[in-house]
């Protein structure tokens, strides 16, 4: 499976998106990295946690980090469009 993003592609993102609704899987959202808090990711989300976190995967297999417990208050939006 070919990734969605590339490298350069600029995004749109729905920065109230979640606002009354939690990300549901499959959605693709910015988030900020939980260990550097200065960087945004964009990441798909995989699945919710019982304890209200997210599991966050990245879409390239060979060079990207997976998220296990991302908290709601770090995901900042939905990416709604792509442009190349």
């Amino acid at each position: 499976m070919l990734p969605i993003l590339n490298p350069g592609d600029q995004i749109l993102v729905d920065l109230k998106a979640f606002g009354e609704t939690a990300p549901h899987s499959g959605e693709i959202v910015v988030a900020f990295h939980p260990h550097r808090p200065d960087l945004r990711v964009v990441k798909r989300v995989s699945s919710a946690r019982p304890d209200g976190t997210f599991v966050l995967i990245g879409e390239n297999p060979f060079d990207s980090t997976d998220f296990q417990s991302v908290p709601i208050r770090s995901i900042l939006g939905r990416v709604t469009s792509r442009l190349p």
